[in-house]
């Protein structure tokens, strides 16, 4: 049996047990790094391979999700108040679901990045306007290159020295602040350097997969739209936080590739590809607002009267 045909095979295995055609050339791109074809060329090149990966999209398209549904002012207006405020008198629980939610959100980082936070020095520096942590040294992120590996994730203060009763409500979102009070409240039962600890009586203070920390992220968003009185018809997803957060981002004038070196994307294409998706969407919105906006303009281009 030759290359492409054992390749082929074990593609079309993939295939039938529902894999999506980005998943195939994941697994192709992975066959890829330790072999090659007969002719010493990349499998990628096979023309037949080539030809099935086109037909693999067709019978398996990518799909694309729509927008975050949840509201970002809503979660943030209810982490202002109990039972999140005042932090020192919130549940070790709402903490832990307070801080894992406003680190998700400001740090635009994958929640496997979030899990490999770690407490041990030197890899956390605490200064008086941030805090400064580091994954593991062990830790291996989504795409291994010299880019991603070790990132430096920048933990901000907002209002460190509030003044007004308006700026000592917005410290409640303090990033920097909520990290602190974590790390407190957990040191006592900490049984791990891996900043994420468990707040569950049958395992308080071990580490936490990352399934549970974005259980976490969700949860906070579900129960603050509850707490407003707006439930959610469906659960969010963690992952939302990074795509939201960088579009906020974008649209507030950060230089894009100040949003890329947060997120970890190498390429802006990233960003604009997978990531702008609530910004094409406003933009798509404008579309249709411009062509109902012509009568305006003409109002005595049309003779149709309106219902009455």
């Amino acid at each position: 049996m030759t290359g492409d045909s054992t390749v082929l095979k074990y593609l079309t295995h993939l295939l039938e047990t529902n894999l999506s055609s980005s998943s195939l050339r994941v697994h192709l791109a992975a066959i890829v790094a330790y072999t090659r074809g007969e002719t010493g060329k990349s499998f990628f090149t096979s023309m037949i391979v080539k030809r099935f990966l086109e037909g693999a999209k067709r019978i398996a398209p990518p799909k694309r999700l729509p927008a975050p549904a949840w509201n970002l002012n809503i979660v943030l207006t209810e982490l202002m108040k109990a039972p999140f405020e005042p932090m020192h008198k919130a549940t070790l629980q709402m903490l832990t679901l307070k801080t894992a939610f406003l680190v998700a959100i400001t740090s635009l980082r994958r929640v496997s990045e979030l899990q490999a936070l770690t407490l041990q020095e030197p890899y956390i520096q605490i200064h008086n306007d941030r805090v400064v942590m580091r994954t593991d040294p062990h830790f291996m992120p989504k795409v291994v290159s010299k880019f991603h590996i070790n990132q430096t994730i920048q933990i901000p203060s907002f209002f460190q020295k509030p003044t007004t009763k308006a700026e000592r409500a917005l410290h409640t979102l303090d990033v920097r602040r909520a990290v602190m009070h974590y790390i407190e409240r957990t040191k006592d039962h900490r049984k791990t350097k891996q900043f994420f600890v468990s707040f569950a009586e049958s395992f308080m203070g071990k580490a936490v997969t990352k399934g549970t920390i974005a259980r976490w992220i969700a949860q906070a968003i579900q129960f603050c739209h509850k707490q407003a009185g707006q439930e959610l018809s469906e659960g969010p997803r963690a992952h939302s936080t990074r795509k939201k957060g960088a579009a906020i981002a974008f649209l507030a004038n950060t230089p894009i590739q100040d949003i890329c070196l947060a997120a970890t994307w190498a390429s802006v294409h990233t960003f604009t590809k997978h990531y702008c998706v609530d910004i094409q969407m406003n933009k798509e919105a404008q579309v249709g607002q411009k062509v109902l906006q012509h009568i305006f303009k003409n109002p005595s281009s049309s003779s149709t009267q309106p219902p009455q």
